[in-house]
């Protein structure tokens, strides 16, 4: 049986483990203890948000997140693929979290420079032409491995880049 526990001054509520007491938590608004709280409770803060659907028909199998500008909930699809985008560039680029980038370096070398640098960050990168022009990946602020750059010479080389929050590795 799941447990509710309240703020009795801001009225925040939140799901806690059946092994834990409301008193063990503090609300996040204000600092206060929590107490008991209803399942009544929970569900009536829940759906006063005003994006909360009436009804969820139609929104089997998606995932909710924070809009981007921050002001409530959007249902939206999973991503493809474990979340990568595909990203096809033959000049200079910024990659973003979660890109596979398919580099053409066919007209002049390129680089694709890595996002700043982020927890659980990752980005893969492809030379896909067959030209002597190279493609660098530069990790701006930080490193890759202990280098600054990063250099891919062959057609179909690739490399995933990924993050502990403020340094690149190549795994």
């Amino acid at each position: 049986m799941t447990k509710y526990a309240k703020c009795g001054v801001c009225g925040y509520v939140i799901a806690i483990p059946d092994d834990k007491n409301p008193d063990d938590y503090v609300c996040p608004n204000d600092g206060n203890t929590l107490t008991d709280a209803t399942e009544s409770e929970y569900e009536e803060t829940f759906l006063k948000l005003g994006d909360t659907p009436s009804s969820y028909s139609g929104y089997a199998s998606k995932f909710v997140s924070v809009k981007a500008e921050e002001d409530g909930l959007s249902f939206s699809d999973v991503p493809p693929s474990g979340g990568w985008t595909l990203k096809h560039v033959s000049t200079n680029y910024t990659a973003s979290t979660n890109e596979f980038v398919l580099a053409d370096a066919s007209t002049g070398a390129i680089t694709i420079t890595l996002p700043s640098p982020a927890a659980n960050a990752r980005v893969a990168v492809k030379k896909v032409d067959s030209s002597a022009n190279n493609v660098t990946v530069d990790a701006g602020t930080a490193n890759i491995d202990g280098d600054t750059t990063f250099t891919l010479e062959t057609q179909y080389e690739s490399y995933e880049f990924y993050c502990d929050g403020s340094e690149w590795y190549i795994l």
